[in-house]
């Protein structure tokens, strides 16, 4: 099977969704119920809103790439760098503070991401990878 832009918008279109749905979670799920999920002891709202809003705003940006393909390739890079942190992060909570599920399954989740974006683009053509057309270079466009 051959690798191209279309693969690379699912990804990106899987990283927004993935985003979207925590967003959504974290500012609709009840504190109370946050120890289904294994975070026992939280109370209020505002951390858990706030990181709510933050993971819609990324949501967002993750299309990004999608909409402006043709100056995207370092936002691709750099998706791909924030999820490895995240990942590194998540797991190390899990270790050294809190050993709840639902944090080891986010770096799991965060993990897979990363490793998904980053083979898709490695193994997407150049000329279907996101990044500077000939033409706006040669324009002065972009440098």
């Amino acid at each position: 099977m051959r690798i191209g832009r279309k693969h690379l918008t699912l990804v990106l279109w899987l990283f927004a969704l993935h985003t979207f749905a925590v967003g959504l979670g974290l500012i609709l799920v009840p504190s109370a119920w946050m120890e289904y999920f294994g975070l026992v002891g939280y109370q209020g709202r505002f951390f858990q809103v706030q990181g709510g809003v933050f993971h819609l705003i990324m949501g967002i940006f993750y299309l990004t790439p999608i909409w402006h393909w043709g100056v995207s390739r370092l936002l691709v890079h750099m998706f791909i760098v924030v999820k490895i942190l995240a990942t590194v992060f998540l797991f190390l909570y899990f270790l050294l503070v809190e050993p709840a599920i639902v944090i080891l399954l986010s770096g799991v989740g965060d993990g897979l991401l990363a490793l998904m974006l980053w083979w898709v683009f490695r193994n997407c053509p150049p000329g279907e990878r996101p990044g500077p057309s000939e033409t706006m270079l040669s324009q002065g466009v972009i440098n």
